[in-house]
């Protein structure tokens, strides 16, 4: 494939303008349905092809082997249409944010700096904050849930799971239960009055004495049960980031 570099002029698939090797001036550069906006003085602006239907542009590299290839950094003051916006949530397997995004750990930003406008215009103060300072979301240790009601699914009470608002944030919970005697039915049991010696009482005696369980064990079937502080399913940890 040829390699032409674009002289100063208005491109368009209707009539481009090609001209010799050299700097490109500040001009407006549409190539089919690439639209790159004001190109600065003293930008390279490169193609693989003199077709602008079918070819390759390339800023700050002479060899673009996609439909856009940028060797360098992009900003914009606008939308970038197609791209993630900003509010959007991620998880990433480092330990540190990529470029452009900040890890949701609770921090507190301001709203007044350039870099977090679009963020706090996007979620506001929707995990606390005031003023001039909003709150990332803190997602260390958490998981997510779909907010809303859920119109299918239902709880053992009859209720539609429900996870509230966007930002509503839940502790570890478990669903209330009760237990019954190995093989159900009823049982006997054993006082100890303060005289000492055992009485046993047929199941249904009027008397009442305080009673409690050993920890959970395994049912013959499935296994020991895994016990801890919280219930939790199996889980990997990863790093929720939420795009600026």
């Amino acid at each position: 494939m040829s390699q032409t570099q674009i002289s100063p002029s208005i491109l368009s698939p209707g009539g481009p303008t090609w001209g010799p090797f050299g700097t490109l001036s500040a001009v407006a550069v549409t190539t089919g349905s690439l639209s790159a906006g004001i190109i600065t003085t003293g930008t390279s602006l490169y193609t693989t092809s003199i077709n602008p239907d079918g070819s390759n542009v390339g800023i700050g590299t002479t060899t673009p082997n996609t439909n856009l290839t940028v060797v360098g950094n992009i900003s914009a003051t606008g939308v970038i249409y197609g791209g993630v916006p900003s509010g959007a949530v991620m998880s990433f397997a480092m330990s540190t944010a990529p470029a452009g995004w900040v890890a949701c750990d609770g921090s507190f930003l301001n709203n007044l700096n350039p870099l977090y406008v679009n963020l706090y215009n996007a979620i506001g103060y929707t995990f606390g904050g005031s003023g001039n300072n909003f709150k990332l979301p803190d997602m260390r240790g958490m998981f997510i849930r779909g907010t809303g009601t859920n119109g299918t699914y239902q709880t053992a009470n009859g209720n539609y799971l429900s996870a509230g608002a966007v930002g509503t944030e839940q502790n570890d919970q478990m669903q209330g239960h009760a237990h019954s005697p190995p093989g159900g039915g009823s049982f006997d049991y054993v006082l100890n009055p303060p005289s000492g010696g055992g009485n046993t009482r047929p199941a249904g005696s009027t008397e009442s004495a305080a009673t409690t369980t050993s920890g959970p064990v395994s049912d013959g079937t499935n296994g020991t049960p895994r016990v801890g502080a919280e219930t939790r399913p199996a889980n990997i940890s990863l790093l929720y980031c939420i795009k600026l």
